[in-house]
């Protein structure tokens, strides 16, 4: 995937680009249902947080549901008409399914069921977690789903924490999903990220053990994992980026093609299934 992400779609980002490199740009700035339901309800999230930092006004709960019904209707239309096709860049794309960027068609239950998901993922948001946010000060809300980079030797991490907020001496990170599960090494991570944002931002020095992260699924809040950060847990989250780091140094080598023989194939091939460079790849399951 590493290749096909950053060497395989390099100048596709125009329709004069190589044919395959624009193909390839095109997968990377698709989606597909789940993907698209999950950016959404995202956004809306982050909106409605930032409205409260603000002390905006928020839309009634009902309102905010019709909204996001109305507008992936309009997205997943746009899509379906293939309107990107007239976008040179497609990164400018309302909305690229990737279906529909294959040739495949989405049956209309699987777009209702879509819309359903994300409203119910929403409705969750609004009703569990908006309550106690709007009883925060503004300044102890500290991240809102900010994409933001961290350099680590050398290279720079982008990572983006869904919500940070400060009670007492205490970080809370929130990292909420729309899948059945949580994540606990992006919560790792994203403490990483976070010490050295205070650090950088606030000159503050951060000990682990002030954090708290929780990913929580908003369809199964039951299986909300809670993590107590530990120095451990940084050290681990620092030893799996350095071997994302040591892997890609050995890639950038003097004498090393950068071509697709260079990469590895994945020995995991349960994840080829949410590849989404699956249909180009030789080890496409059959």
């Amino acid at each position: 995937m590493v290749y096909y992400r950053v060497y395989g779609s390099w100048g596709g980002w125009t329709r004069s680009g190589p044919p395959t490199a624009h193909l390839l740009y095109q997968v990377k700035h698709s989606d597909n249902l789940h993907t698209y339901v999950g950016s959404l309800v995202h956004q809306a999230a982050q909106s409605i947080i930032q409205r409260v930092r603000g002390r905006l006004a928020i839309a009634p709960n009902q309102l905010m549901l019709e909204r996001i019904e109305e507008r992936m209707r309009f997205e997943i239309d746009y899509s379906a008409k293939e309107l990107w096709r007239r976008v040179d860049n497609p990164r400018r794309a309302t909305l690229i399914l990737r279906n529909h960027l294959l040739g495949e068609d989405i049956h209309s239950h699987d777009i209702e069921e879509a819309i359903d998901k994300a409203k119910r993922a929403l409705l969750a948001f609004l009703e569990t977690y908006l309550p106690t946010i709007r009883q925060m000060h503004p300044k102890h809300i500290l991240l809102i789903d900010s994409l933001d980079s961290i350099v680590y030797r050398d290279f720079h991490l982008f990572l983006s924490p869904d919500f940070v907020a400060q009670r007492n001496e205490e970080r809370v990170i929130i990292d909420w999903k729309t899948g059945k599960k949580g994540n606990v090494d992006q919560l790792k991570a994203y403490a990483l990220y976070l010490i050295e944002w205070e650090e950088r931002e606030r000159n503050q020095v951060l000990e682990p053990s002030t954090i708290t992260g929780r990913s929580v699924p908003l369809l199964h809040l039951d299986n909300e994992e809670v993590l107590h950060m530990t120095p451990e847990h940084i050290a681990e989250a620092r030893r799996r980026i350095d071997e994302d780091i040591d892997t890609l140094k050995s890639l950038h080598s003097d004498g090393v093609a950068r071509n697709e023989q260079a990469f590895e194939k994945t020995l995991h091939r349960g994840n080829c299934e949410t590849c989404a460079f699956r249909f180009h790849c030789d080890l496409q399951p059959r």
